[in-house]
């Protein structure tokens, strides 16, 4: 296999995987309504350093770790928890302000919003699994090859997630508070669905 080819499925599994919705899909929308495409970028920033760590763990095979099902089981409930808290918070989060505003406060919280889409993607053990089977699947590669494969799928993602946070952040001169609070609970209820599903996922680790 040619560099350019491992390149182009890198950006192709990268394009599968921007079709996948997860929490993170739902968080990264609605930090990008609400908070502006600055937000919403620096959000897609995070998400992308989790998933470059993961990248760097599995190419270099250190996947006997993440096989374990205790290591999955308590990724699984750590994680159940984060979702979790960040629902509940999401629920009872009230928009007072226009839409079409940021509050002044924010221009200072962007290591927040990157600390937050690492979180909400690094914690996800389904995310751990992927990644990991995909270094299943390219450890015949040489080390240039895994670099350019890997380097596709990660600039595929966070570009993706880019125009994500730029096409949500468009209509925000359209919504009212009023939509943004019941979004605020209807993506607050999608977390904690996830984080019931990340409990049970621990659940059938721990029983293996």
């Amino acid at each position: 296999m040619n560099l350019l080819s491992a390149f182009g499925y890198g950006v192709i599994f990268g394009l599968g995987l921007t079709l996948m919705i997860g929490p993170v899909f739902f968080a990264l929308i609605q930090t990008s309504i609400e908070r502006g495409f600055r937000s919403g970028a620096t959000m897609a920033v995070g998400i992308a350093l989790s998933d470059a760590i993961y990248m760097v763990v599995a190419s270099l095979g250190v996947a006997v770790l993440a096989s374990s099902p205790i290591f999955q089981a308590w990724l699984g409930l750590v994680g159940g928890f984060i979702l979790l808290a960040f629902g509940v918070a999401n629920t009872r989060k009230k928009l007072k302000q226009p839409s079409n505003t940021v509050a002044a406060s924010d221009s200072g919280n962007y290591i927040r919003q990157i600390l937050k889409g690492f979180l909400l993607n690094g914690i996800n053990p389904f995310v751990l699994l992927i990644w990991f089977g995909v270094g299943v699947a390219v450890m015949n590669y040489n080390l240039q090859q895994k670099i350019l494969f890997f380097g596709g799928s990660l600039l595929t993602v966070l570009l993706t997630d880019f125009l994500k946070a730029f096409l949500a952040n468009k209509l925000r001169r359209w919504l009212t508070p009023g939509f943004m609070n019941r979004m605020n609970k209807l993506v607050g209820v999608a977390l904690i669905i996830f984080s019931i599903k990340l409990f049970y996922f621990a659940y059938e680790a721990f029983s293996f």
